[in-house]
């Protein structure tokens, strides 16, 4: 009797342990990021795509949207810019990504070769950004973004 006891107390604290076991933090660090590197790719795409579908989904419904200029746009405002082609984007070449992950937050910096065109005024500029990210169900959604435009060299 003595040794079923041990053997199931035994099998449960195996079974303890199967199921506290997680994921490495460094290992589901490095999933979230690239998740979030894939929905910054995903939205920078769209934004050159005009895909105003996917960036309905990708961008938060109380979306900050800081231009190089100074020029604050809720969503609504960004998606009836990029719409109307007010803005286009060419190509957007983000560089030195830094990514910090708080919980269901990412915080993102990095660099940017942009192109972009204002009317008939075509523009290449870098920038320094950073964007803020939110989890919302299993999405990742943007929720501020801010750019500065960077001297040319």
């Amino acid at each position: 009797m003595r040794a079923v006891v041990i053997s199931i107390i035994g099998g449960l604290l195996l079974l303890a342990l199967a199921v506290s076991v997680k994921e490495p933090d460094s290992a589901r660090g490095a999933t979230v990021e690239r998740e979030v590197l894939e929905i910054q790719a995903s939205r920078f795409q769209a934004m050159i795509d005009v895909d105003i579908e996917e960036l309905d989904v990708v961008l938060s419904d109380d979306l900050t949207y800081t231009h190089t200029s100074g020029q604050i746009e809720t969503k609504g405002e960004f998606l009836t810019s990029l719409r109307s082609r007010e803005i286009t984007y060419e190509s957007i070449k983000p560089k030195e990504i830094n990514i910090r992950i708080y919980g269901a937050s990412a915080v993102v910096t990095g660099i940017s070769a942009m192109r972009i065109s204002l009317g008939e005024q075509h523009l290449s500029f870098s920038i320094r950004f950073i964007e803020v990210y939110q989890k919302n169900d299993a999405n990742w959604q943007l929720v501020a973004w801010q750019s500065t435009r960077l001297p040319e060299l």
